[in-house]
């Protein structure tokens, strides 16, 4: 697996985006998004899709996916998550490429 680097503020930005998951999905049940809610919903869906998880079936990828976004935006550790299908250090390695992807799609990282 690729080492991805991140720095503190970037991670602190893509932590926060993900923790008003609730609210854009308030405002897109209302028909109120914004032009960024779409920016940001575009990233998540790219990095759920780039996701590596290659040999996982399709409902254990569901469920890592799902760990990562109750653990970047609710601040629940790997270890207060119910069934994850994978060990720490995968998880943790997963959600550090997740929060890059989501980075790089928002423009806050530069991919070289």
């Amino acid at each position: 697996m690729k080492r991805y680097k991140i720095d503190r503020n970037t991670k602190m930005i893509v932590k926060g985006l993900m923790s008003k998951e609730r609210e854009r999905k308030r405002r897109r049940r209302r028909h109120q998004l914004t032009e960024f809610d779409r920016l940001v919903d575009e990233a998540t869906k790219m990095a759920d899709s780039m996701a590596s998880t290659e040999g996982f079936c399709r409902e254990a990828r569901d469920v890592v996916i799902s760990g990562i976004h109750k653990s970047l935006g609710e601040g629940v550790p790997w270890e207060k998550l119910d069934d994850v299908y994978v060990g720490r250090r995968y998880f943790y390695e997963l959600r550090t490429e997740y929060m890059y992807n989501v980075a790089v799609e928002l423009g806050l990282i530069r991919e070289d």
